[in-house]
């Protein structure tokens, strides 16, 4: 494979990772309160207004409004993008060590199946435990 290929896997790991730490941050929020992670869609934690769809791109989002909600102003913690992009390097991560610990090409000796399964699972299996933590260290703030 060449460069731009690689290149291009590893944005695409970023950009993975990056809605899967997204979805992070909701379950994060989410589970220690006992809300569901599926409804209603993602609001401001301080007016609970919808967050429009443009505002909710991982990363991207968070820095366009300069951390404050649209409609309110309230500012919205810098969490929300350190796990967002977090989870997008870890995903990026897995790639790039694959790439190097494998001899000749990976893609062609495994298929793009595994490959793709194992970059994916692994982060996974990875965020599982920090998932945890997180919303554990959720619950306890909550608790006071």
């Amino acid at each position: 494979m060449t460069f731009v290929h690689h290149a291009t896997l590893i944005a695409l790991g970023m950009v993975v990772g990056s809605c899967v730490g997204s979805f992070l941050n909701v379950c994060v929020y989410r589970v220690p309160r006992g809300r569901s992670v599926l409804n209603p869609p993602s609001s401001c934690p301080c007016c609970g207004s919808s967050i429009r769809a443009r505002d909710n791109v991982p990363v991207l989002g968070w820095i366009f409004l300069g951390g404050t909600c649209r409609d309110c102003g309230g500012r919205i913690s810098i969490r929300y993008p350190l796990i967002e992009l977090a989870t997008g390097l870890l995903f990026a991560t897995v790639y790039l060590a694959h790439l190097a610990a494998e001899t000749g090409d990976m893609l062609e000796r495994c298929g793009p199946w595994l490959v793709g399964f194992r970059v994916v699972v692994e982060p996974l299996l990875i965020l599982t435990p920090i998932a945890a933590v997180w919303m554990r260290a959720e619950a306890r703030a909550i608790a006071g």
